[in-house]
């Protein structure tokens, strides 16, 4: 589906006013292209994670065919590798229409939304090139944001409803005006795109691959949980709805959001300032890692007892990679102590998890393996003590990376709404 445009958002503003205002976003495009009113017209990611499902289908595939983007500004959307890539994606698409001759200059299909404000002052030039504010610079949306307009409602309801038909009679013009045509051999995956955000100058478009982060700015979380459909009735399905992995909730039911979003809202938030990616634990796990030392990331397993217990693939996966050393590595094992059907087989996973992780269990080196982590508050323990530590092996171990050299600057480009 070609969609009209593509929301880009950080999941830590992933809320109810998010969503009202990609409805009435909708809604109002829908109006003016004079559609039903069930007609899909936007495309919303509304996965609680970011990074950790990059090489799927129907992103990669929106990304390429949306005719628009709309991004969601707020302070943590520039903290996002995830938005970068989205963004950088979108922006060589626009890019390479120029190149390949289908216009003369960058069409103006990126629309900005200052949804929290202030926006950073240090943003990468060729994101800052594109201005987000519409209109009077003083109005209310340009110097509060969108969604204290939506939070203040019964006094600012014209200038929502005004901004959002604005926005909407936009994205339809530039559309029609502007069509992308397909890029030969499509979008690289996102997994193997540099984020716009974290380039320093703006340099001249090319190879959308950039230099690795260091590790004290990106962490890779892997998840050994698995789809609840492998335990056959052995046990409840609520704990990993609706897919095991990410969606692993291990502390329900005192707290209901599932291992990825803790682990990146804990990574993010404080001092730590980090951004992250979640992916499903597999057989890859020591080439993923082994990768991620050359990039200089850390890799944090986050491991389900139950799982290793239950299925002998997760117990082989594992205890491969405990063979290995990884200076860059650390397995965290959350509990529950709170779940009934944990309590009688405690014995039985514990045996478990001493098969799968040997050789760290009995090192009893508390950066490389940690067990019996049993609620959000000890998760954050857990990865505010680990993360330096894996930052100073990694500090003290690898190699010195090259530095990059910078391109060749460009002019500031002017996007919508000047």
């Amino acid at each position: 589906m070609d969609y009209e445009f593509f929301l880009s958002y950080t999941r830590a503003n992933n809320d109810d006013f998010l969503r009202l205002f990609f409805s009435d976003l909708s809604e109002a495009i829908r109006d003016a292209r004079g559609l039903q009113p069930n007609t899909e017209v936007g495309f919303l990611d509304q996965r609680d994670i970011e990074l950790g499902t990059l090489w799927e289908k129907e992103i990669q595939a929106a990304l390429e065919t949306a005719k628009t983007m709309v991004c969601v500004y707020s302070p943590v959307y520039f903290r996002s590798e995830y938005c970068g890539r989205e963004w950088q994606a979108f922006y060589h698409r626009c890019d390479q229409s120029v190149r390949l001759g289908a216009h003369r200059s960058l069409p103006p299909l990126i629309k900005p939304v200052p949804w929290i404000t202030p926006l950073p002052r240090d943003l990468a030039p060729l994101v800052a090139g594109l201005q987000y504010s519409q209109g009077n610079p003083a109005a209310v949306v340009n110097q509060r944001g969108l969604k204290y307009v939506m939070k203040q409602m019964g006094t600012y309801r014209k200038e929502y409803v005004d901004y959002v038909t604005d926005l909407a009679r936009e994205i339809v013009q530039a559309a029609d005006d502007y069509p992308l045509a397909p890029l030969p051999g499509g979008l690289p995956l996102l997994s193997v795109i540099s984020s716009a955000f974290t380039a320093a100058p703006a340099v001249a478009p090319g190879p959308l691959l950039g230099p690795p982060l260091t590790a004290s700015k990106h962490i890779r979380f892997f998840v050994a949980a698995a789809d609840p459909q492998t335990f056959q009735g052995r046990r409840s399905l609520e704990p990993y709805l609706d897919h095991g992995g990410s969606d692993w909730k291990p502390f329900l039911p005192k707290e209901p959001r599932s291992i990825g979003a803790l682990a990146q809202n804990i990574v993010s938030e404080g001092d730590l300032d980090l951004t992250s990616d979640v992916s499903i634990l597999d057989a890859g796990i020591k080439d993923a890692i082994n990768r991620a030392w050359e990039e200089r990331k850390i890799v944090v397993l986050l491991v389900d007892g139950w799982t290793v217990y239950a299925t002998t693939e997760s117990r082989e996966i594992l205890a491969d990679f405990d063979r290995e050393n990884y200076y860059n590595c650390s397995v965290l094992v959350p509990w529950n102590d709170d779940d009934p059907e944990i309590a009688p087989r405690r014995a039985d996973i514990e045996q478990s998890l001493q098969q799968a992780f040997f050789f760290r269990a009995n090192a009893k080196n508390p950066i490389f393996y940690r067990d019996s982590i049993r609620s959000r508050e000890e998760l954050r323990e857990a990865l505010r003590e680990v993360i330096p530590r894996l930052r100073a092996e990694i500090r003290n171990r690898a190699k010195p990376v090259k530095p990059v050299p910078q391109g060749i600057a460009l002019s500031m480009v002017s996007g919508p709404g000047v």
